[in-house]
C-alpha cells in the first residue's frame, strides 16, 4: 500500500492528525512553562522581596540606633539629664535590626549562595554594638570629648562595616 492507494480523506487526515498532535504537545509544554513561571514569581515575591524588605528595615533601624546614640551624646554634653528616651531608642532599634536580619537570613536559608552575603552580619553586629555601648559608658563617666571622638572614629567605622 502506497500513499497513492489512500483515499483523499486519509491523505488529508494524516497531516491534520500530525498538526493536532503537535498542537497538543505545544499546549502541554506551554502549561508546564506557565506553572513553572508562576512558581518562580511566587518564590521571588514570598522569599526574596520579603528578605530585602527585612534587610532594608534593619538598615533603617541601625541608622535610628546610631542617631539615638548621637542624640544621647548631644544631650549629655549640654547637661540634659533626660536621656532615657535615647537609651531606650538605641536598645530597641539595635534589637529590631538584629531581629530583622535574622528574619531575612531565615527566609534565605534554602538559598545558601544568597545567604552567604549576610552570614557575617551577626559578628559585625556584635562588634558594633559593643563599641557603641562604650560610647554610652564613656559619656556616663563624664568623658564627653573622648566619647564623641570614639563614636566618630571607631563606632562609625564599625557601623560602615556592619552595613
Amino acid at each position: 500500500m502506497t500513499i497513492n492507494d489512500l483515499s483523499i480523506r486519509s491523505k488529508f487526515a494524516i497531516p491534520l492528525l500530525s498538526i493536532t498532535l503537535m498542537l497538543i504537545l505545544i499546549s502541554v509544554l506551554s502549561l508546564w512553562s506557565n506553572n513553572k513561571l508562576t512558581h518562580n514569581v511566587d518564590r521571588l515575591s514570598d522569599t526574596f522581596l520579603n528578605s530585602i524588605e527585612d534587610a532594608l528595615n534593619a538598615d533603617r533601624d541601625l541608622y535610628q540606633a546610631l542617631t539615638a546614640s548621637q542624640n544621647y551624646l548631644l544631650k549629655v554634653s549640654h547637661g540634659n539629664q533626660d536621656t532615657s528616651g535615647e537609651i531606650d531608642s538605641f536598645n530597641e532599634n539595635a534589637k529590631q535590626a538584629l531581629d530583622r536580619m535574622n528574619s531575612a537570613r531565615a527566609l534565605l536559608k534554602n538559598y545558601p549562595e544568597v545567604g552567604q552575603s549576610i552570614a557575617s552580619f551577626e559578628a559585625h553586629y556584635k562588634a558594633w554594638l559593643s563599641e557603641a555601648q562604650k560610647v554610652f559608658a564613656l559619656a556616663d563617666a563624664g568623658k564627653i570629648q573622648e566619647a564623641t571622638k570614639y563614636g566618630s572614629n571607631q563606632v562609625l567605622k564599625d557601623f560602615e562595616i556592619l552595613r
